[in-house]
């Protein structure tokens, strides 16, 4: 292969994460062993094929990047039905016919599957070129396979240090509480939202929201008095709570209305759970709409709200 374009050196931009810091040094380490026009850290949720971070000359794929996954190169590696190195996908039909070509033409390839600490498919590290390159680009695989086992680890000890993350969150959230259901307020709400997204664009994983609203509160409020719809707000909470895993939260944001943000949650898991909050609050309390959206990687948990609201509205007019 030819000898790479010179890359200035990468010095810690301000406010950058020790991860992404470690993860931009390791694109650089590939770029210099294989100085491939793209490459690419990416997450496998679905069929969603999302990039997590990514070194691309031509500046076409950035983080964010949803691509289906059923149309990529990496899905016919990661199944093991092509190899992980091909200086010439010329000669092999399922790279060279892949769907992704449309929008990042594949002359050469390089390919590891990534897993969790269970085994499952993570996501993939990739290098891709518009055009073939030196077959002696095979002999480049014991470095780049160490590289690829070295992002592996960097993402199971990301994916701990997010969950020490999240207890140190919760510490902070305390200040941040609602004084009548003993759930989160829309400020300690907000804050968790903000704190999540910041590790979804790092690692990728699924996250969802949960709205539950008091659909007659106004009218319990206006009969019986506001106390007793406060008794009923503060009944809600504990079973709220009681529904939450781990990194879990919940907040009471307006006055008739919860948020629940399901952490590390895809969606059967979703439908699963939604089932599970929506039936416990009907069985304390029948007037009780829901409502349920997926993080959409594209758009960011800030937007996820809205979409589960727009659920809810559904689920209401279709009762």
């Amino acid at each position: 292969m030819e000898a790479p374009n010179p890359r200035p050196p990468q010095h810690a931009e301000p406010g950058i994460d020790a991860f992404s810091g470690a993860v931009r040094s390791l694109m650089d380490a590939l770029y210099a062993i294989a100085p491939l026009d793209t490459w690419l850290l990416t997450r496998v949720e679905g069929r969603d094929w999302i990039i997590l971070h990514a070194l691309d000359q031509g500046g076409t794929i950035a983080p964010g990047i949803v691509l289906d996954w059923h149309g990529s190169c990496c899905i016919h590696m990661a199944c093991g039905d092509a190899p992980s190195i091909a200086p010439d996908t010329s000669g092999i039909p399922v790279y060279r016919d892949a769907p992704v070509n449309h929008q990042l033409p594949v002359g050469a390839y390089v390919g590891f599957p990534l897993h969790d600490r269970d085994g499952n498919l993570f996501g993939t590290l990739c290098g891709v070129h518009p055009e073939p390159v030196d077959p002696q680009l095979h002999d480049r695989y014991t470095a780049l396979k160490a590289l690829a086992d070295t992002a592996g680890h960097l993402l199971a000890l990301q994916r701990e240090n997010d969950i020490l993350d999240r207890e140190r969150q919760a510490t902070a959230l305390l200040p941040g509480s609602d004084p009548v259901s003993g759930t989160l307020n829309r400020r300690g709400w907000d804050m968790a939202l903000e704190g999540e997204e910041e590790r979804c664009q790092r690692n990728g994983q699924p996250c969802a929201v949960v709205l539950a609203e008091v659909t007659d509160l106004e009218a319990i409020n206006r009969e019986a008095g506001i106390g007793q719809g406060d008794r009923l707000l503060a009944e809600l909470g504990p079973i709220l709570q009681g529904l939450l895993l781990p990194g879990d939260r919940v907040a009471r944001i307006a006055g008739n209305r919860f948020g629940l943000l399901l952490v590390d949650t895809g969606p059967d898991a979703l439908e699963r759970r939604h089932a599970e909050i929506r039936t416990a609050l009907r069985d304390h309390h029948p007037a009780i709409e829901t409502g349920r959206a997926l993080r959409h990687p594209g758009e960011g948990l800030q937007h996820t709200p809205h979409l589960a609201e727009r659920d809810l509205l559904r689920q209401r007019h279709t009762r």
